[in-house]
């Protein structure tokens, strides 16, 4: 059962239901450990070293409205299980922290700043964004800091948020459906649109509990995560939550909690298999 504003925004985003098939996914995690274990021991994220000949992976977090001291925590468990994947594998895993209530715009510059200054293996590289990271790592494409093998997102607004979603900062107002800094990434940036086919967008939608789906994650609708008509190589489309309590359906809670596991465990094969794919593609 859901709220009465909350079935509102549903019968909005019913009529834009996404094409792409919805995957109701229950794969195995992979490199699972514990979350204090593997996050707290990660201290060599953040740090290239010779025993990184392949490249770096760059990982961005995204948007915190509370402006924290560790906007990644909620996303900790994945990037800590992607770090012991591919360290092994001669990657480095660059995950720093940005100051989201700037433009994403912005913060594409700091952390494109912050990859060439840190003297980062970006020979070859593979890029991941969550949210409003997934514009963080478009926006670094286009302005040439980097050209990755491959670019994924999760619930990221690449046409904007949703109407209802409010936006009380420079980078919520980046993101929102009228931003003039996505319609110039979309439209205009020739670097981020030559590379497109490398680009996997990962979309999510719901059930609530009385089995109807809600073709968005309650801030971003399908299509915008899916990043429709932009020429985006992958579009997969994983349905994460089924049958959920309507106390779990906090507004905005099925996109927060895609960083959690276990939900955030599901992703680890896409992610990896989208890498591995354009490994072998470019040699």
């Amino acid at each position: 059962m859901t709220t009465s504003g909350f079935s509102a925004f549903t019968d909005t985003n019913e009529k834009e239901a996404p094409e792409a098939p919805i995957v109701n996914a229950s794969i195995p995690v992979l490199a699972q450990q514990g979350y204090a274990e593997t996050y707290e021991g990660a201290g060599e994220i953040g740090t290239a070293s010779p025993r990184h000949p392949n490249g770096t992976i760059i990982i961005m977090h995204g948007y915190d409205p509370f402006c924290g001291p560790e906007p990644r925590a909620r996303l900790g468990q994945l990037i800590a299980s992607l770090y012991d994947y591919y360290d092994r594998r001669g990657y480095a895993i660059f995950a720093p922290t940005y100051n989201s209530w700037k433009t994403f715009v912005d913060c594409a510059t700091d952390m494109g700043n912050a990859l060439v200054k840190g003297g980062w293996p970006i020979h070859r590289t593979h890029m991941i964004g969550y949210s409003m990271g997934g514009l963080v790592c478009r926006k670094m494409v286009a302005e040439k800091f980097v050209q990755p093998l491959s670019l994924s997102t999760l619930c990221t607004p690449h046409t904007g948020t949703a109407p209802w979603v409010p936006t009380p900062t420079p980078g919520a107002m980046s993101l929102s459906p009228g931003s003039a800094d996505i319609a110039w990434l979309n439209h205009n940036e020739d670097a981020d649109r030559a590379i497109r086919d490398r680009y996997q967008a990962i979309g999510v939608c719901y059930d609530d509990k009385s089995g109807k789906t809600h073709h968005d994650d309650q801030l971003i609708n399908g299509n915008s995560q899916l990043a429709q008509n932009l020429g985006f190589g992958k579009t997969p489309y994983f349905k994460f939550y089924e049958q959920r309590d309507a106390n779990l359906l906090t507004i905005g809670g099925v996109h927060g909690d895609c960083q959690n596991w276990p939900f955030a465990g599901q992703l680890m094969r896409p992610l990896i298999e989208h890498i591995a794919a354009a490994d072998a593609r470019f040699g």
